[in-house]
């Protein structure tokens, strides 16, 4: 979710705030390791090897390694206060959790799915239902000019929501579309 970490840390930037990057750790990455069968072949070589719980603590740790050098390069670029902090569960409901004590939800489009077709990836989904924040929804290659879409209802939230789509869209030269909802949730 580059966009969305781009995205955060120009907001940051712009309105002198702190930005929290947050990494879930899939518990089921975990369940699935146990799982005798369970193998991955590499999308570089076709090569196979078997998963356990070891290698996936170590891809996974090294995954975490790197994005904290991404965070840490980007709020050095943008001198921005940040952190970054991992949790382990079921990444929705860490998500949800967390999004109690923040102000914006910036969040990539689709995730690690191999459909990418799909409107919207499974987690961007779940934090629409189920969080009465703000959502950010980015897509990697979107550049400044182009459409912001606000959705908005009759919620003190939607408000602040079209003030910062309006501050956005002026920074970066680009138009608003607005879709208005009846539903207040």
């Amino acid at each position: 979710s580059m966009a969305a970490l781009e995205a955060a840390a120009e907001m940051g930037r712009i309105f002198e705030a702190e930005i929290e990057g947050l990494f879930g750790e899939d518990i089921n990455w975990f369940y699935l390791s146990h799982l005798p069968f369970m193998s991955e072949i590499s999308e570089f070589t076709g090569t196979k090897r078997e998963i356990g719980d070891l290698s996936m603590e170590n891809e996974v740790s090294a995954q975490i390694k790197r994005l904290r050098r991404v965070f840490l390069k980007t709020g050095e670029r943008t001198q921005i206060k940040y952190s970054f902090r991992t949790v382990r569960g079921k990444v929705e409901n860490e998500l949800i959790t967390a999004s109690s004590a923040v102000d914006l939800i910036t969040l990539g489009r689709l995730g690690q799915s191999f459909m990418r077709d799909r409107a919207l990836g499974k987690t961007a989904l779940s934090l629409l239902k189920q969080t009465h924040k703000p959502i950010l929804l980015l897509q990697h290659g979107i550049k400044n000019g182009q459409s912001i879409l606000v959705v908005v209802n009759e919620s003190e939230v939607s408000e602040r929501a079209l003030k910062l789509a309006a501050h956005l869209a002026e920074k970066r030269n680009s138009p608003i579309s607005i879709l208005l909802t009846d539903h207040a949730s």
